[in-house]
């Protein structure tokens, strides 16, 4: 076989090129009960994928080609038949020849679907899951654009998963009372922007819990702008 039959490419399963890693890659995925996900992708030239890293396990097989995975610094040269996992958290980028084929399965969610037709598309059914949170905005600090606006919450964003407008997933950090740098903790809540692109996730630390009321008084100075829905 030189290619993955049509039934595997359905538009509907497409990965947004925006959520690729990898310029020229064409993907398609799946996505299980439990949120976990299949994908299998072609590279269609020569090209690098990107820094990323995942808060989930993932496994990878090369079907056809050659895929260089690089995991925190190490090279792995795959070819035809070769597999290996990616422990999660794991620096990972790599280097792909045109027309290999890969098959990954990944322990949480990789893409995020814009055709769910849920309000929050395909991203609620991640609460209760851990992610590690890098805090570029730390509780007392000034937004960077509106310097009136005081963080009185950590906030940052999630490394490698991507959100729908392009960028790293953003995250609220409640349940902290002092500046971090980084933080792991669960996620308790989603924040949809109706009037915007963008999604919020509100992580907390295990066991800690907030009403809607309390997370909204917590996000207000950002989130008074936008007509937002919390979903717990």
């Amino acid at each position: 076989m030189q290619d993955f039959p049509s039934f595997m490419k359905r538009a509907g399963n497409k990965v947004p090129q925006e959520q690729q890693n990898t310029p020229d890659i064409q993907g398609y995925y799946y996505t299980a009960a439990d949120g976990s996900q299949m994908a299998i992708w072609t590279c269609l030239a020569d090209r690098v994928s990107r820094e990323h890293r995942h808060e989930y396990d993932e496994y990878m097989l090369c079907v056809e080609g050659e895929y260089v995975v690089i995991i925190d610094g190490v090279e792995t040269t795959l070819h035809a038949g070769e597999e290996l996992v990616i422990p999660q958290g794991s620096l990972q980028s790599g280097r792909c020849k045109a027309g290999t084929r890969t098959v990954h399965a990944f322990g949480g969610p990789r893409v995020k679907s814009a055709s769910d037709g849920t309000p929050f598309q395909k991203t609620c059914h991640m609460i209760g899951m851990t992610f590690k949170v890098t805090i570029d905005r730390p509780l007392g600090s000034r937004h960077p654009n509106h310097p009136d606006i005081l963080y009185p919450v950590n906030y940052g964003y999630v490394e490698g998963v991507m959100a729908l407008d392009g960028e790293e997933q953003d995250a609220y950090v409640l349940g902290v009372g002092h500046p971090v740098r980084t933080f792991t903790g669960q996620i308790i809540a989603v924040i949809r922007r109706h009037d915007d692109v963008e999604e919020k996730w509100v992580v907390a630390p295990p066991g800690q819990h907030f009403t809607r009321e309390e997370i909204m008084e917590q996000v207000r100075f950002q989130e008074q702008f936008f007509d937002t829905e919390i979903r717990m």
